[in-house]
C-alpha cells in the first residue's frame, strides 16, 4: 500500500478523516519507504494522536498550496 503514491495519499486522507491510528502506524512501519513525504505522514499521526509539538516540526515546511487538493487543506 505505501508504495502507490495514490494509496499513500489516501492513507494520510484517511486518518484525517477520523480513520484508526493503526492504519498510520502499520504503513510507517513498512521497510518500503511510503510514496508520499513520511513527514506528512508523521504529521498527520502526531496531529491525531495529541502531539502538538510534534506535528507541527513535521508540517513546518509543507507549502499547503504544492499539494494534492485533498491534502493542501
Amino acid at each position: 500500500m505505501a508504495g502507490s503514491p495514490r494509496n499513500a495519499r489516501a492513507a494520510v486522507a484517511y486518518l484525517l478523516s477520523g480513520g484508526h491510528p493503526a492504519v498510520m502506524r502499520k504503513l510507517l512501519s513498512y521497510d518500503s519507504k511510503p510514496a508520499v513525504d513520511e513527514r506528512l505522514m508523521r504529521g498527520s499521526l502526531a496531529y491525531i494522536e495529541g502531539r502538538a509539538e510534534e506535528a507541527r516540526n513535521a508540517f513546518q515546511d509543507f507549502d499547503p498550496l504544492t499539494m494534492e487538493h485533498g491534502l493542501g487543506g
